[in-house]
């Protein structure tokens, strides 16, 4: 298109992780195979528009993020993670999903700093939900006490989700008191496991997917 990287410039090294079956790749050949998927890493270096020049300036306008930070209860976030089907119980407890009723235990809307906060809590509570046996059925939550790391993967995976969650629908990631414990679990699986980030990512993606597709919003929905 005429542009070129600006000299000097530094680019920015991303990761797609992503998966694929064989059946995939060999045109489905035969309905009888079983369902395998083969995860995988592509590696890209990419340059921010500003750092190119030769473009015309107006080819690429750049939106501005539309954020919300919430001082009181939201009705329509409300109604979306009502429409996402997991029941949600407000009460003087801590923040937690229980897999074996499937509900979603929430602190007391007023117990919290923000709206915002609230809300993002609750997209991190809706995240573990959705790794749920009759769901994704993820392991890390189905093996959730069996030891520390796998406790870390599936909230590094639910706090991700969460993230992705705030950008859909418009809310600024709002820290959580327990991030320096959760923090200090998290480096001790990515220092063992190379893998365990973008293994984290790829399920944080699918949940929130998940997630935003059952409340019934679609992509052109979510904010910028």
């Amino acid at each position: 298109m005429g542009g070129n990287v600006k000299k000097g410039e530094r680019g920015t090294r991303i990761v797609y992780a992503g998966s694929i079956s064989p059946k995939e790749e060999q045109d489905q050949q035969s309905e009888d195979m079983s369902e395998r998927r083969i995860a995988f890493l592509k590696r890209f270096t990419v340059f921010n528009l500003e750092q190119i020049e030769g473009l015309p300036d107006d080819l690429f306008p750049t939106p501005a993020p539309i954020m919300q930070n919430r001082d009181s209860r939201d009705p329509q976030l409300d109604a979306l993670f009502r429409a996402y089907g997991v029941k949600i119980v407000e009460r003087d407890d801590g923040a937690f999903y229980s897999p074996a009723t499937d509900t979603i235990t929430m602190p007391r809307f007023e117990s919290f700093t923000s709206g915002n906060a609230f809300y993002a809590t609750l997209a991190h509570e809706a995240s573990h939900s959705a790794g749920s046996t009759g769901r994704l059925d993820r392991d890390t939550l189905r093996q959730y006490g069996t030891s520390t790391a796998m406790r870390a993967k599936e909230e590094l995976c639910a706090e991700i989700s969460a993230a992705f969650l705030c950008a859909a629908l418009g809310m600024a990631p709002t820290e959580r008191e327990d991030h320096a414990a959760y923090l200090a679990s998290w480096l001790t699986v990515l220092r063992g496991e190379k893998r365990a980030i973008f293994q984290a990512a790829t399920a944080a993606q699918a949940a929130s997917d998940f997630i935003l597709a059952a409340a019934g919003v679609a992509p052109e929905q979510q904010a910028a």
